[in-house]
Protein backbone atom coordinates (compact mmCIF):
# COMPACT_ATOMS: atom_id res chain seq x y z
CA UNK A 1 0.00 0.00 0.00
CA UNK A 2 1.52 3.57 -0.61
CA UNK A 3 1.85 5.83 1.93
CA UNK A 4 -0.16 9.14 2.58
CA UNK A 5 2.83 10.55 1.57
CA UNK A 6 3.73 9.21 -1.58
CA UNK A 7 -0.12 9.07 -2.44
CA UNK A 8 0.07 13.35 -1.99
CA UNK A 9 2.83 14.19 -3.87
CA UNK A 10 3.83 12.73 -7.23
CA UNK A 11 7.26 11.27 -8.35
CA UNK A 12 9.91 13.62 -9.72
CA UNK A 13 9.96 14.23 -13.34
CA UNK A 14 6.10 12.59 -13.35
CA UNK A 15 3.47 15.43 -14.59
CA UNK A 16 0.57 12.56 -14.21
CA UNK A 17 -2.44 14.92 -13.35
CA UNK A 18 -3.96 14.28 -9.73
CA UNK A 19 -7.34 14.81 -8.30
CA UNK A 20 -7.90 16.10 -4.83
CA UNK A 21 -10.04 13.50 -2.68
CA UNK A 22 -12.70 14.53 -0.30
CA UNK A 23 -10.22 13.11 2.66
CA UNK A 24 -7.11 15.06 0.96
CA UNK A 25 -5.19 12.80 -0.44
CA UNK A 26 -4.02 13.36 -4.20
CA UNK A 27 -4.77 10.60 -6.40
CA UNK A 28 -3.31 9.79 -9.82
CA UNK A 29 -5.23 10.11 -13.41
CA UNK A 30 -5.20 6.36 -13.60
CA UNK A 31 -6.42 5.83 -10.28
CA UNK A 32 -10.67 5.67 -9.45
CA UNK A 33 -11.01 5.29 -5.88
CA UNK A 34 -8.65 6.84 -3.59
CA UNK A 35 -5.85 4.82 -1.63
CA UNK A 36 -6.74 5.97 1.50
CA UNK A 37 -9.92 6.06 1.80
CA UNK A 38 -11.53 4.24 -0.79
CA UNK A 39 -13.44 6.87 -2.16
CA UNK A 40 -14.43 6.94 -6.07
CA UNK A 41 -13.04 10.14 -7.55
CA UNK A 42 -13.33 10.11 -11.07
CA UNK A 43 -11.51 12.25 -13.76
CA UNK A 44 -9.37 14.43 -12.01
CA UNK A 45 -8.44 16.99 -14.71
CA UNK A 46 -12.17 16.89 -16.88
CA UNK A 47 -14.09 20.09 -16.29
CA UNK A 48 -17.73 20.10 -15.12
CA UNK A 49 -19.79 19.75 -18.32
CA UNK A 50 -22.69 22.69 -17.58
CA UNK A 51 -26.30 22.62 -18.77
CA UNK A 52 -28.43 25.33 -18.97
CA UNK A 53 -31.87 24.69 -17.30
CA UNK A 54 -33.61 24.16 -20.14
CA UNK A 55 -31.13 21.37 -21.27
CA UNK A 56 -31.69 19.19 -18.37
CA UNK A 57 -35.42 19.94 -18.68
CA UNK A 58 -35.22 17.96 -21.69
CA UNK A 59 -34.08 15.09 -19.75
CA UNK A 60 -35.85 15.02 -16.84
CA UNK A 61 -36.72 11.68 -15.62
CA UNK A 62 -35.25 9.70 -18.44
CA UNK A 63 -33.46 6.35 -18.06
CA UNK A 64 -35.60 6.05 -14.79
CA UNK A 65 -38.19 3.70 -13.46
CA UNK A 66 -40.19 2.71 -10.40
CA UNK A 67 -39.33 -0.85 -9.49
CA UNK A 68 -42.13 -2.26 -7.47
CA UNK A 69 -41.36 -4.03 -3.69
CA UNK A 70 -44.41 -5.85 -3.47
CA UNK A 71 -45.27 -4.19 -0.20
CA UNK A 72 -48.36 -2.72 -0.31
CA UNK A 73 -47.56 0.25 1.85
CA UNK A 74 -44.32 1.02 0.68
CA UNK A 75 -45.19 0.58 -2.97
CA UNK A 76 -48.45 3.51 -2.56
CA UNK A 77 -46.16 5.81 -0.61
CA UNK A 78 -43.33 6.12 -3.62
CA UNK A 79 -45.68 6.05 -6.04
CA UNK A 80 -45.52 2.70 -7.59
CA UNK A 81 -41.81 1.14 -6.30
CA UNK A 82 -38.18 2.69 -5.48
CA UNK A 83 -36.65 4.87 -8.41
CA UNK A 84 -33.61 4.00 -10.18
CA UNK A 85 -30.78 7.08 -9.36
CA UNK A 86 -31.86 7.32 -5.96
CA UNK A 87 -31.04 6.00 -3.07
CA UNK A 88 -32.94 3.98 -0.28
CA UNK A 89 -31.37 3.48 3.61
CA UNK A 90 -32.63 0.48 5.43
CA UNK A 91 -31.59 1.40 9.15
CA UNK A 92 -32.16 -1.03 12.16
CA UNK A 93 -30.54 -2.65 15.18
CA UNK A 94 -29.61 -6.42 14.81
CA UNK A 95 -32.37 -8.87 14.58
CA UNK A 96 -34.87 -6.15 13.21
CA UNK A 97 -35.13 -7.87 9.44
CA UNK A 98 -33.22 -5.03 7.04
CA UNK A 99 -30.97 -7.25 5.98
CA UNK A 100 -33.31 -10.13 5.23
CA UNK A 101 -35.63 -7.42 3.50
CA UNK A 102 -32.41 -6.64 1.34
CA UNK A 103 -31.68 -10.17 0.17
CA UNK A 104 -35.50 -10.17 0.28
CA UNK A 105 -35.37 -7.08 -2.71
CA UNK A 106 -32.62 -8.87 -4.57
CA UNK A 107 -33.93 -12.00 -5.31
CA UNK A 108 -37.43 -10.71 -6.30
CA UNK A 109 -35.49 -7.86 -8.44
CA UNK A 110 -33.55 -10.49 -9.90
CA UNK A 111 -36.52 -12.81 -10.60
CA UNK A 112 -37.86 -9.70 -12.50
CA UNK A 113 -35.21 -9.30 -14.98
CA UNK A 114 -33.49 -6.64 -13.49
CA UNK A 115 -29.29 -6.31 -13.38
CA UNK A 116 -28.99 -7.02 -9.46
CA UNK A 117 -25.56 -6.99 -7.50
CA UNK A 118 -25.46 -7.39 -3.46
CA UNK A 119 -22.35 -6.12 -1.78
CA UNK A 120 -22.22 -8.11 1.36
CA UNK A 121 -19.61 -6.78 3.95
CA UNK A 122 -21.58 -7.24 7.02
CA UNK A 123 -23.40 -10.86 6.60
CA UNK A 124 -20.93 -13.07 4.36
CA UNK A 125 -22.04 -14.00 1.37
CA UNK A 126 -22.58 -17.90 2.24
CA UNK A 127 -26.17 -16.38 4.02
CA UNK A 128 -26.99 -14.58 1.12
CA UNK A 129 -26.86 -17.39 -1.03
CA UNK A 130 -28.78 -19.53 1.80
CA UNK A 131 -31.19 -17.32 1.86
CA UNK A 132 -31.98 -17.20 -2.11
CA UNK A 133 -31.92 -21.65 -1.85
CA UNK A 134 -34.95 -20.77 0.51
CA UNK A 135 -36.89 -18.58 -1.63
CA UNK A 136 -36.00 -21.88 -4.50
CA UNK A 137 -37.54 -24.50 -2.04
CA UNK A 138 -34.38 -25.62 -0.60
CA UNK A 139 -33.84 -27.16 3.05
CA UNK A 140 -31.87 -24.18 4.36
CA UNK A 141 -30.10 -27.14 6.91
CA UNK A 142 -29.05 -29.06 4.38
CA UNK A 143 -27.56 -25.99 2.76
CA UNK A 144 -25.85 -25.10 5.97
CA UNK A 145 -24.93 -28.55 6.13
CA UNK A 146 -23.53 -28.71 2.63
CA UNK A 147 -25.14 -31.49 0.94
CA UNK A 148 -24.30 -31.83 -2.37
CA UNK A 149 -27.64 -32.34 -3.69
CA UNK A 150 -29.07 -29.00 -2.10
CA UNK A 151 -25.45 -27.24 -3.46
CA UNK A 152 -26.08 -28.14 -6.73
CA UNK A 153 -29.56 -27.55 -7.00
CA UNK A 154 -28.96 -24.08 -5.96
CA UNK A 155 -25.80 -23.93 -8.33
CA UNK A 156 -28.95 -24.49 -10.79
CA UNK A 157 -31.25 -22.29 -10.02
CA UNK A 158 -28.63 -19.49 -9.61
CA UNK A 159 -27.03 -20.45 -13.19
CA UNK A 160 -30.39 -19.44 -14.72
CA UNK A 161 -29.98 -15.73 -13.52
CA UNK A 162 -27.08 -14.29 -14.63
CA UNK A 163 -28.48 -10.85 -13.74
CA UNK A 164 -27.76 -11.71 -9.85
CA UNK A 165 -23.73 -11.38 -8.95
CA UNK A 166 -23.14 -11.17 -5.14
CA UNK A 167 -19.37 -9.37 -3.59
CA UNK A 168 -18.12 -10.77 -0.67
CA UNK A 169 -15.92 -8.81 1.24
CA UNK A 170 -14.23 -10.87 2.60
CA UNK A 171 -13.88 -13.38 -0.63
CA UNK A 172 -13.80 -10.60 -3.40
CA UNK A 173 -10.09 -8.60 -2.67
CA UNK A 174 -10.43 -5.06 -3.50
CA UNK A 175 -13.87 -4.96 -4.21
CA UNK A 176 -15.60 -1.46 -3.23
CA UNK A 177 -18.72 0.20 -3.85
CA UNK A 178 -17.55 2.04 -7.47
CA UNK A 179 -15.81 -1.30 -8.52
CA UNK A 180 -19.57 -3.30 -7.93
CA UNK A 181 -20.74 -0.47 -9.39
CA UNK A 182 -18.72 -0.73 -12.44
CA UNK A 183 -18.61 -4.25 -13.30
CA UNK A 184 -23.27 -3.58 -12.47
CA UNK A 185 -23.33 -0.99 -15.25
CA UNK A 186 -20.62 -3.01 -17.66
CA UNK A 187 -22.98 -5.89 -17.76
CA UNK A 188 -27.19 -4.52 -17.29
CA UNK A 189 -27.52 -3.88 -20.68
CA UNK A 190 -30.76 -1.81 -21.09
CA UNK A 191 -32.52 -2.93 -17.97
CA UNK A 192 -32.68 -1.27 -14.60
CA UNK A 193 -30.48 -2.12 -12.18
CA UNK A 194 -29.96 -2.49 -8.54
CA UNK A 195 -27.31 -2.48 -6.37
CA UNK A 196 -27.54 -3.45 -2.73
CA UNK A 197 -24.82 -3.35 0.24
CA UNK A 198 -25.04 -4.32 3.65
CA UNK A 199 -23.99 -2.36 5.79
CA UNK A 200 -22.43 1.31 5.15
CA UNK A 201 -20.07 0.83 8.86
CA UNK A 202 -19.01 -2.27 8.04
CA UNK A 203 -17.89 -1.57 4.88
CA UNK A 204 -16.58 2.11 6.55
CA UNK A 205 -14.42 0.17 8.93
CA UNK A 206 -12.99 -2.20 6.16
CA UNK A 207 -11.28 1.42 4.18
CA UNK A 208 -7.68 1.43 4.15
CA UNK A 209 -6.17 4.30 6.20
CA UNK A 210 -6.09 6.19 10.19
CA UNK A 211 -9.31 8.35 9.08
CA UNK A 212 -12.18 8.43 11.91
CA UNK A 213 -14.80 6.23 11.56
CA UNK A 214 -17.13 9.39 10.69
CA UNK A 215 -14.98 10.46 7.98
CA UNK A 216 -14.74 6.69 6.49
CA UNK A 217 -18.79 6.23 6.79
CA UNK A 218 -19.21 9.88 5.02
CA UNK A 219 -16.78 8.28 2.22
CA UNK A 220 -18.98 5.18 2.12
CA UNK A 221 -22.22 7.73 1.74
CA UNK A 222 -20.52 9.33 -1.20
CA UNK A 223 -19.66 6.26 -3.34
CA UNK A 224 -23.29 5.12 -2.94
CA UNK A 225 -24.34 8.82 -4.15
CA UNK A 226 -22.06 8.29 -7.42
CA UNK A 227 -23.27 5.14 -8.00
CA UNK A 228 -27.31 6.26 -7.83
CA UNK A 229 -26.42 9.35 -9.34
CA UNK A 230 -23.83 8.46 -12.41
CA UNK A 231 -24.54 5.10 -12.59
CA UNK A 232 -27.88 5.16 -12.57
CA UNK A 233 -28.35 2.10 -10.16
CA UNK A 234 -31.30 2.18 -7.65
CA UNK A 235 -28.88 2.26 -4.70
CA UNK A 236 -30.16 0.07 -1.10
CA UNK A 237 -27.65 0.12 1.51
CA UNK A 238 -28.90 -1.45 4.93
CA UNK A 239 -26.99 0.76 8.40
CA UNK A 240 -26.74 -0.36 11.81
CA UNK A 241 -29.09 2.03 14.55
CA UNK A 242 -27.44 3.85 17.26
CA UNK A 243 -28.18 2.73 20.48
CA UNK A 244 -30.01 5.93 21.17
CA UNK A 245 -32.50 4.11 19.10
CA UNK A 246 -32.70 0.94 20.32
CA UNK A 247 -32.05 1.10 23.97
CA UNK A 248 -35.52 1.90 24.89
CA UNK A 249 -38.57 -0.11 24.15
CA UNK A 250 -40.82 3.40 25.14
CA UNK A 251 -40.80 5.32 21.90
CA UNK A 252 -40.81 8.65 23.29
CA UNK A 253 -37.78 7.43 25.11
CA UNK A 254 -35.45 7.06 21.89
CA UNK A 255 -33.80 8.95 19.14
CA UNK A 256 -35.71 10.53 16.35
CA UNK A 257 -36.14 7.79 13.55
CA UNK A 258 -34.40 9.89 10.74
CA UNK A 259 -31.62 10.41 13.37
CA UNK A 260 -31.15 6.88 13.85
CA UNK A 261 -28.57 5.87 11.63
CA UNK A 262 -24.94 5.32 13.40
CA UNK A 263 -21.69 7.15 13.39
CA UNK A 264 -22.97 9.92 10.32
CA UNK A 265 -25.48 12.77 9.94
CA UNK A 266 -24.75 12.17 5.96
CA UNK A 267 -26.72 8.63 6.15
CA UNK A 268 -29.97 10.40 7.25
CA UNK A 269 -29.16 13.64 4.79
CA UNK A 270 -27.66 11.96 1.62
CA UNK A 271 -30.55 9.58 0.92
CA UNK A 272 -34.26 10.35 -0.40
CA UNK A 273 -36.11 7.36 1.11
CA UNK A 274 -35.25 5.72 4.62
CA UNK A 275 -36.59 2.99 6.26
CA UNK A 276 -36.35 2.32 9.90
CA UNK A 277 -36.77 -1.17 11.29
CA UNK A 278 -37.94 -2.16 15.16
CA UNK A 279 -38.47 -5.67 16.01
CA UNK A 280 -42.27 -5.93 17.33
CA UNK A 281 -42.24 -7.30 20.69
CA UNK A 282 -43.20 -10.88 21.55
CA UNK A 283 -43.13 -11.29 17.95
CA UNK A 284 -40.62 -13.50 16.10
CA UNK A 285 -40.04 -12.54 12.87
CA UNK A 286 -42.05 -9.45 12.52
CA UNK A 287 -40.69 -5.56 12.66
CA UNK A 288 -42.47 -1.99 12.39
CA UNK A 289 -41.07 0.00 9.57
CA UNK A 290 -41.10 3.80 9.94
CA UNK A 291 -40.90 6.06 7.19
CA UNK A 292 -39.42 9.29 8.55
CA UNK A 293 -38.09 10.68 5.13
CA UNK A 294 -39.42 9.70 1.51
CA UNK A 295 -38.51 11.80 -1.33
CA UNK A 296 -40.24 9.54 -4.05
CA UNK A 297 -43.42 9.85 -2.96
CA UNK A 298 -46.03 12.09 -1.12
CA UNK A 299 -46.31 10.36 2.04
CA UNK A 300 -43.82 10.36 4.69
CA UNK A 301 -43.98 9.94 8.83
CA UNK A 302 -46.13 6.87 9.01
CA UNK A 303 -45.30 2.93 9.67
CA UNK A 304 -46.53 -0.27 8.27
CA UNK A 305 -45.45 -3.94 9.97
CA UNK A 306 -43.25 -6.93 7.92
CA UNK A 307 -43.48 -10.39 8.73
CA UNK A 308 -40.45 -12.60 7.33
CA UNK A 309 -41.01 -16.20 6.97
CA UNK A 310 -37.93 -18.66 8.46
CA UNK A 311 -38.84 -20.70 5.59
CA UNK A 312 -38.96 -19.46 2.66
CA UNK A 313 -37.54 -15.45 3.84
CA UNK A 314 -40.14 -13.94 1.83
CA UNK A 315 -41.94 -10.94 3.31
CA UNK A 316 -45.59 -9.83 3.95
CA UNK A 317 -47.54 -6.73 5.41
CA UNK A 318 -49.04 -7.04 8.28
CA UNK A 319 -52.15 -5.06 9.67
CA UNK A 320 -50.92 -2.72 12.63
CA UNK A 321 -53.28 -3.90 15.61
CA UNK A 322 -55.27 -0.84 17.60
CA UNK A 323 -52.74 -1.08 20.42
CA UNK A 324 -50.19 0.30 17.76
CA UNK A 325 -51.97 3.02 16.68
CA UNK A 326 -51.99 4.38 20.34
CA UNK A 327 -48.56 4.20 19.80
CA UNK A 328 -48.55 5.92 16.72
CA UNK A 329 -50.23 8.84 18.63
CA UNK A 330 -47.82 9.20 21.37
CA UNK A 331 -45.08 9.76 18.67
CA UNK A 332 -46.81 11.63 17.20
CA UNK A 333 -47.46 14.02 19.78
CA UNK A 334 -43.78 13.47 21.25
CA UNK A 335 -42.47 14.51 17.71
CA UNK A 336 -44.53 17.70 17.99
CA UNK A 337 -42.48 17.79 21.72
CA UNK A 338 -39.53 17.41 20.39
CA UNK A 339 -39.68 20.26 17.89
CA UNK A 340 -41.15 22.52 19.81
CA UNK A 341 -38.18 22.17 22.70
CA UNK A 342 -35.69 22.03 19.68
CA UNK A 343 -36.72 24.94 18.43
CA UNK A 344 -36.76 26.75 22.57
CA UNK A 345 -33.34 26.02 22.71
CA UNK A 346 -32.18 27.42 19.44
CA UNK A 347 -34.34 30.52 21.02
CA UNK A 348 -32.99 30.80 24.17
CA UNK A 349 -29.48 29.03 24.31
CA UNK A 350 -28.18 28.52 27.27
CA UNK A 351 -31.14 27.94 29.01
CA UNK A 352 -31.50 25.45 32.14
CA UNK A 353 -33.52 22.47 31.76
CA UNK A 354 -36.39 23.62 34.15
CA UNK A 355 -36.58 26.67 32.19
CA UNK A 356 -36.96 24.60 28.65
CA UNK A 357 -39.56 21.90 30.58
CA UNK A 358 -41.66 24.47 31.39
CA UNK A 359 -41.35 27.34 29.20
CA UNK A 360 -41.63 25.91 25.29
CA UNK A 361 -45.08 25.08 25.79
CA UNK A 362 -47.20 22.16 25.63
CA UNK A 363 -46.78 20.24 28.94
CA UNK A 364 -43.36 19.72 31.08
CA UNK A 365 -43.90 16.08 31.37
CA UNK A 366 -43.59 16.32 27.65
CA UNK A 367 -40.89 18.11 27.09
CA UNK A 368 -38.14 16.70 29.80
CA UNK A 369 -38.99 13.51 28.26
CA UNK A 370 -38.01 15.28 24.66
CA UNK A 371 -35.39 17.07 25.96
CA UNK A 372 -33.63 14.11 27.33
CA UNK A 373 -34.31 12.05 23.70
CA UNK A 374 -32.54 15.01 21.88
CA UNK A 375 -29.76 14.96 24.18
CA UNK A 376 -29.12 11.38 23.92
CA UNK A 377 -29.69 11.61 20.21
CA UNK A 378 -26.94 14.37 19.92
CA UNK A 379 -28.87 17.18 18.74
CA UNK A 380 -28.67 19.28 21.72
CA UNK A 381 -25.96 19.05 24.59
CA UNK A 382 -25.83 19.42 28.04
CA UNK A 383 -23.10 22.13 29.45
CA UNK A 384 -21.96 23.14 33.01
CA UNK A 385 -22.80 26.60 33.89
CA UNK A 386 -19.79 29.01 34.48
CA UNK A 387 -19.69 31.66 37.45
CA UNK A 388 -22.53 32.22 40.03
CA UNK A 389 -25.28 29.35 40.78
CA UNK A 390 -23.65 26.92 38.69
CA UNK A 391 -25.83 23.82 37.32
CA UNK A 392 -26.52 22.51 33.56
CA UNK A 393 -27.29 24.51 30.77
CA UNK A 394 -28.27 23.31 26.98
CA UNK A 395 -26.98 24.71 23.87
CA UNK A 396 -28.22 23.18 20.23
CA UNK A 397 -25.98 21.10 18.37
CA UNK A 398 -25.25 22.76 14.72
CA UNK A 399 -26.15 20.27 12.55
CA UNK A 400 -29.94 20.26 14.24
CA UNK A 401 -31.06 23.00 13.45
CA UNK A 402 -34.83 23.35 12.88
CA UNK A 403 -36.48 24.46 9.63
CA UNK A 404 -39.85 25.79 8.93
CA UNK A 405 -39.70 24.63 5.40
CA UNK A 406 -40.32 20.98 4.94
CA UNK A 407 -39.57 21.00 1.10
CA UNK A 408 -36.35 19.27 1.51
CA UNK A 409 -37.74 16.15 3.27
CA UNK A 410 -40.33 16.43 0.58
CA UNK A 411 -41.25 14.35 -2.79
CA UNK A 412 -39.37 18.09 -4.66
CA UNK A 413 -36.55 17.70 -2.19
Amino acid sequence: MMSEQETAVPPKGKSTPAHKCRCGTMVSSDKQTCPKCGAFVGEPDEQPKHQTPAQRAATVGCDRERLPTGIKSLDDATRGGLLTGKRVTLVGPPGSLKTGFTCHLAIRYALAGYAVAVFAADEDGESFLIRWGQVFGIDRDELERGEESARLELAQRLSELPNLDLWDADVDEGATIGTVSESLVARRGDKPSVLLCDSIQTIARALPGDLDIRTKVDAVVAQTKSAARNDGHLVISTSEAGRGFYASRQKANRADPLAAAKESGGIEYGGDLQLVFSSVKDESGVSDVEVPKNRLGPRKDFVFRLRMSFRTTEFTELPIDADDDEDEALRARMGKAEQRVMEYVWAHQGASGREITRKAGGTAADNEAALDVLERGRRVERRRKVGKGGGFAFWPVAASEPSRDSSEDSDHG
